[in-house]
């Protein structure tokens, strides 16, 4: 497959996604989660499982009110997950085996195309994630 540009819903792999998404919306949370597992299970991610990851990933940020600066195609902006705060911490997890460069294709691939690693680009979703944002904490200010 190909990795068509700096976002995750560019190119082939985030298209097969989607399609899965559209064919089944009932198992959004099911299709999700396997993305998710598929690239911690491996011990070499793929570029395919790698996208899925990092699309999943968005997936559960936009549903948890935190969505990304990437334009998401309407397709995903239709798919709902209710069971969010399990897949969040999964999410996380993924993201960090994605954006390893040891044991990701598509982390292998991101170097060899951009200047900056693809855990850089990740860091922001890994905190939309974790209920945080580039400025700090988004809950209420700490009064410590």
């Amino acid at each position: 497959m190909a990795f068509d540009g700096p976002g995750p819903f560019d190119g082939d792999p985030a298209f097969i996604l989607q399609a899965e998404l559209e064919e089944a919306p009932e198992d959004a949370e099911a299709i999700i989660e396997d993305a998710l597992a598929t690239a911690l299970e491996q011990s070499y991610i793929d570029v395919d499982d790698g996208v899925w990851a990092w699309v999943a990933a968005e997936l559960i940020a936009t549903n948890i009110g935190r969505p990304g600066p990437d334009s998401m195609p309407p397709a995903f902006q239709r798919v709902k997950v209710s069971d969010v705060s399990d897949l969040a911490s999964l999410a996380v997890e993924a993201l960090a085996a994605v954006a390893d460069v040891d044991r990701s294709e598509l982390a292998q691939l991101w170097a060899e195309g951009y200047d900056d690693p693809l855990s850089t680009r990740l860091v922001d979703l890994t905190q939309r994630l974790v209920g945080e944002t580039a400025r700090g904490r988004s809950g209420p200010p700490d009064t410590r």
